[in-house]
């Protein structure tokens, strides 16, 4: 029972362990034992603006790319700007041959069109958006069709665990993109224009 209380909705009964304990009562389980329900294991769907609003921001989105790549085994990778290509980071043996293929990419500095980008990734990865998926997103949130992007960040909140954003742009500087705030509504956004806000954003996520 004290287990119970501490772990709550995180505990079932272990039957198993129950008749075990209870041989020395002849079957009568006087004390119920109970485990910790096994953790979901989660999916993650990154996706990255590559667009030329975020061109000062690249090396950052690169190198955030290929850590998360390594770090997440169930991870899906895409970038975008005004199209979406699916990355496969894995397939890369070095750095400069991933960064090439990124920058020879036919997304890569174009313009941003977040709600385009939102509407591909939910019908490329439909089976892997639900409870247990977290999204994240690294962008400016600097898009056309701004509405559209909202709608769909919106249909995307329903489906997954989490929707969280990681912005480089400073958090005293969002409201010059009126977007930003409609976006902050349905997704954690974090700052990480600095090394320190990055390293908080990360310990958030």
């Amino acid at each position: 029972e004290r287990l119970k209380k501490n772990y709550g909705k995180r505990t079932r009964p272990d039957f198993g362990k129950t008749i075990r304990y209870s041989l020395p009562t002849g079957g009568v389980p006087f004390k119920l034992k109970y485990k910790l329900k096994s953790k979901k294991k989660l999916n993650y769907i990154i996706l990255c603006d590559v667009s030329a609003s975020m061109h000062r921001f690249s090396g950052f989105v690169l190198q955030f790319i290929k850590e998360m790549q390594k770090t997440l085994q169930n991870s899906e990778c895409y970038v975008f700007s005004q199209d979406v290509e699916y990355i496969n980071v894995n397939s890369f043996t070095n750095a400069i041959g991933f960064e090439q293929m990124i920058i020879n990419s036919p997304v890569w500095r174009k313009g941003t069109d977040l709600g385009r980008a939102l509407d591909y990734i939910m019908e490329q990865s439909g089976a892997n958006l639900n409870s247990s998926s977290i999204v994240i997103i690294v962008s400016d949130g600097k898009t056309i069709n701004a509405d559209k992007a909202e709608k769909h960040l919106k249909s995307l909140s329903l489906s997954v665990k989490k929707i969280i954003w990681l912005n480089p742009i400073a958090e005293r500087e969002w409201g010059k993109t009126p977007a930003v705030e409609k976006y902050r509504e349905v997704c954690s956004m974090l700052d990480c224009s600095t090394f320190h806000k990055l390293s908080e954003a990360i310990s958030r996520i």
